[in-house]
């Protein structure tokens, strides 16, 4: 597992950690709200700091691209989740591994890699799911303007039932902008 975080540091420089971290402390927090048991929350948490790792295994190029991904680049960055899975399967509980396959399914269906829908997607991926893309809309990025925590919140909202489930951005909607507008990121 040090030798998977470490790849994750390196490969996507300083800062990136934090992402995972960030994602990790929300998604924890999610899972308490939902009333996940102690062990449960732990593994979630493993899961939402690793659910990126796969994409210490494609092009850095694609990654840092400032402008629109053609669609050969959406599929490479699209096999993350799969490769993520690979890294994870022999070595952390299967939820954990699973969480990091599905974290991109879409509640209506229309995510990846595998186009499952509603309670097909283990929780913590949709858990993760939430968090990670509050985490992106509020954080700087070179393909996109920072938004703010309320505007994120919103957009969660709308999207709910379509790309997110809708109890999990409840939960997220309910904690505290003590963790929601926390530091804000590098």
């Amino acid at each position: 597992m040090r030798e998977l975080l470490a790849r994750l540091d390196l490969h996507h420089g300083p800062g990136f950690g934090d992402h995972g971290s960030r994602v990790a402390t929300l998604s924890m927090a999610v899972g308490q709200n939902l009333g996940l048991r102690e062990s449960q929350c732990h593994r979630l948490w493993l899961a939402a700091l690793v659910h990126d790792v796969g994409k210490t295994r494609v092009d850095h190029a694609i990654l840092d691209k400032r402008s629109a991904l053609v669609p050969d680049e959406l599929a490479e960055v699209r096999k993350h989740p799969d490769l993520g899975y690979q890294d994870l399967v022999d070595s952390v509980h299967k939820d954990v591994a699973e969480a990091v396959l599905c974290h991109h399914e879409w509640w209506d269906g229309n995510g990846y890699p595998s186009g499952l829908s509603r309670n097909q997607i283990p929780l913590f991926a949709r858990i993760i799911f939430v968090a990670d893309a509050f985490d992106v809309m509020t954080s700087p990025r070179p393909y996109q303007t920072r938004m703010e925590a309320t505007d994120a919140g919103e957009e969660l909202s709308r999207s709910a039932g379509q790309q997110f489930d809708p109890a999990v951005v409840d939960a997220f909607a309910s904690l505290g902008s003590d963790l929601l507008e926390g530091p804000a990121p590098a």
